[in-house]
């Protein structure tokens, strides 16, 4: 996949202008739309229309839009949300643990099996006694 996440979440802090923060969403969103694996999908009146019902070449079709015209769309509004992204950013960057992590530690609290054993983890020491 040619997708880089630092073309979707766009440079921090206002570090490049605004052509070219479009430009990076632009670059993200087509090769998402090339290969979107688990990182995109598009509704339709609460209908998931792709990847699925509809492939990146009928999609346009389906919405009424060309793909350049749903691309420029979907980079504008995530330019408009540049902030919010920011803060999920700020807040990935703080998470020590990860998604499988949490899990494992959910499981913990549940006494699964598969719990998360921070002992011998310095790393989660303040998080974990």
């Amino acid at each position: 996949s040619e997708y880089e996440p630092r073309d979707f979440w766009g440079p921090r802090d206002g570090a490049c202008g605004e052509a070219e923060a479009r430009r990076s969403k632009e670059r993200a969103l087509k090769a998402l739309f090339q290969c979107p694996q688990n990182n995109l999908s598009v509704f339709r009146n609460s209908a998931k229309v792709f990847p699925g019902r509809c492939s990146r070449e009928t999609l346009g079709k389906e919405l009424g839009f060309t793909m350049d015209e749903i691309v420029a769309a979907l980079a504008e509004a995530l330019l408009q949300q540049q902030s919010t992204l920011d803060l999920i950013v700020s807040l990935q960057e703080k998470d020590v643990y990860g998604i499988q992590g949490v899990h494992r530690l959910y499981n913990g609290l549940l006494g699964k099996a598969d719990a998360f054993d921070a002992s011998g983890h310095e790393e989660y020491g303040e998080y974990v006694e």
